[in-house]
């Protein structure tokens, strides 16, 4: 079966204009998610250098120019600060709501989301691989549309129909075969009711 995948882009070291500059605990963080994510299933990490300090055709941004779908970005800034940072780059997308960002807006199904989270986020590692794999088990989880008439469910199908809407049953008569005596029809022809009279002889001997 295969693993739906997650895309993440790393900010592997502080930039020039980061609020806190280079900060050891950050520096040691980045090593951990690097060790603890290269080679997991279902999760591809690109290391990029600081947003703000990319120049144009530079190994960095050419490498995020060719990333397509859906992607989880890790700085060393605010996310506010991250989405103005990639808008620049001309990496398009929109903040997408996730357990790091719970107060971002419903994303767009058309457009590519983007997952943004700050670094500075205090969680241990462990919790950093865990909202990791849990957003991307998120988006693997599939919705399928019921096809037409699918809606009724089986209890509905297995209920009797009331007697009012049976067919009542027909009852086909041969072409050949004459109607019962008694019965309302045309008159039986002379011919008939003397066959029916030698029947009657013949079951008197």
């Amino acid at each position: 079966m295969a693993i739906d995948r997650l895309s993440i882009i790393l900010v592997h070291r502080a930039g020039k204009n980061d609020a806190g500059g280079s900060s050891a605990a950050l520096d040691k963080l980045t090593e951990q998610l690097v060790g603890n994510l290269l080679g997991r299933p279902g999760i591809d990490v690109t290391l990029v250098g600081p947003l703000d300090d990319l120049q144009p055709g530079s190994t960095d941004a050419l490498t995020l120019e060719s990333m397509t779908g859906d992607v989880a970005v890790l700085t060393r800034v605010s996310i506010d600060q991250a989405m103005v940072q990639l808008a620049s780059l001309g990496f398009a997308g929109q903040r997408a709501r996730h357990l790091g960002d719970p107060t971002a807006p419903v994303a767009s199904a058309a457009a590519r989301r983007i997952y943004a989270f700050d670094l500075h986020q205090p969680w241990t590692i462990q919790q950093w691989i865990d909202a990791l794999e849990r957003l991307r088990q998120v988006k693997s989880v599939k919705t399928f549309d019921l096809m037409p008439g699918a809606s009724r469910s089986v209890s509905d199908a297995s209920k009797p129909v009331s007697p009012r809407f049976q067919a009542e049953p027909i009852i086909k008569q041969s072409a050949h075969q004459s109607p019962p005596v008694g019965q309302s029809g045309s008159p039986p022809s002379d011919g008939h009711l003397d066959d029916l009279l030698d029947q009657l002889d013949q079951s008197d001997l």
